[in-house]
């Protein structure tokens, strides 16, 4: 569900999420969402 809110803002979803950083974006998505962050072949955030 944070996820999804988060996607509604305007910043960058790492930002929008209040993580430091896209690579705290990666490792969450690559925990929690592994078949999705995978076909993220263009590292599109």
């Amino acid at each position: 569900m944070i996820v999804s809110h988060a996607c509604q803002g305007h910043n960058h979803l790492w930002q929008d999420m209040g993580l430091w950083s896209r690579d705290q974006l990666s490792a969450l998505m690559m925990r929690n969402f592994p078949l999705l962050a995978q076909r993220n072949t263009h590292n599109m955030k």
